[in-house]
């Protein structure tokens, strides 16, 4: 079964939802990446990698606002 991209949104929003934790999300981000690794277009891809490497440093970092628009877009993709 192929990990969609709205289902990364939904989920990205329900991680969320638990509260605004870079280490947390960062963790998320990396299993999913793990556990699905094949499994999703290469723009899914970079984002669970950039979400993944938020814990390397403030640099990496997203805002929440940020990682909201990326789980919306990513429901709303075509």
């Amino acid at each position: 079964m192929t990990y969609s991209k709205r289902r990364f949104g939904a989920e990205l929003i329900l991680e969320l939802e638990k509260g605004f934790d870079i280490t947390k999300i960062s963790k998320w981000a990396d299993k999913i990446h793990h556990d699905h690794l094949k499994e999703f277009d290469e723009n899914t891809d970079a984002h669970i990698q950039n979400i993944g490497s938020m814990s390397f440093g403030p640099e990496f970092e997203l805002s929440k606002d940020e990682l909201l628009k990326i789980a919306i877009d990513c429901i709303n993709a075509p």
